[in-house]
């Protein structure tokens, strides 16, 4: 095996890995929802109408993946994007790239499940219905 075929090898892997990522649908969810803000599982759980356990579950995934991030607050952990590159390659740029594309379309009226996820994100801020957040 060449050396060529020995680096594409291990670069197309971070790839590989994305993709499995995103093929699940409350992955997709989840991630297009923190393309937006930062939020906690009893959030996320509340907007997706899933239980906590099962959010977790597919946030774990995300950050193994090194997708997302946790910040503590208090009693409270955090979950937000990491927008920048990471050691398994460059990944979470090309992530924000196709979540940006995603928001364009549901802009334009594509992904009405992943519109609606939004407008519940929405209706929680309008009513101030999100955990504490440390100012």
């Amino acid at each position: 095996m060449s050396e060529m075929e020995v680096k594409d090898t291990f670069e197309v892997e971070p790839l590989v890995d994305l993709f499995k990522v995103l093929a699940d649908s409350t992955r997709l969810r989840i991630l297009m929802l923190l393309y937006q803000r930062e939020l906690c599982v009893c959030e996320i759980s509340d907007i997706l109408a899933f239980s906590q356990p099962k959010v977790s579950r597919h946030i774990a995934r995300l950050r193994s993946s090194g997708l997302v991030k946790v910040s503590p607050h208090a009693q409270w952990y955090f979950y937000h994007l990491n927008r920048g590159g990471f050691s398994k390659g460059e990944n979470n740029v090309m992530l924000t790239d196709i979540l940006q594309n995603i928001q364009h379309a549901m802009d334009a009226g594509y992904y009405q499940e992943l519109r609606a996820d939004l407008d519940k994100l929405r209706e929680k801020e309008r009513t101030n219905d999100l955990c504490p957040r440390e100012e």
